[in-house]
């Protein structure tokens, strides 16, 4: 199997979900959004993961903890500019 890093994209704001909470960490079947697809890269043999972040970054930050890299999408300008923001991580693990 090839290596490979992934790169996961959780910046947005939500609003239609009318909550405090970070739409990634909403609970699925019991666990935040963003932990399904966390251990579905991790189980696939991701190398690297990197999360880019926005909307609450902190409560995304806090709950990644070290389980990937983040980085911080300030401006929400879309799914574009979002993967623009983790550009030295991609050229890093393109390697």
């Amino acid at each position: 199997m090839d290596r490979f890093a992934s790169l996961i994209l959780a910046a947005g704001e939500g609003k239609r979900m009318k909550s405090k909470k970070s739409k990634v960490l909403q609970e699925v079947l019991g666990k935040p959004m963003l932990f399904w697809v966390l251990d579905s890269v991790e189980a696939a043999g991701a190398l690297e993961t990197c999360v880019v972040c926005g909307h609450l970054k902190e409560q995304v930050i806090d709950a990644v903890k070290d389980r990937a890299k983040h980085v911080v999408q300030n401006d929400i300008l879309g799914t574009g500019h979002a993967v623009m923001q983790a550009a030295d991580f991609l050229k890093a693990t393109a390697a």
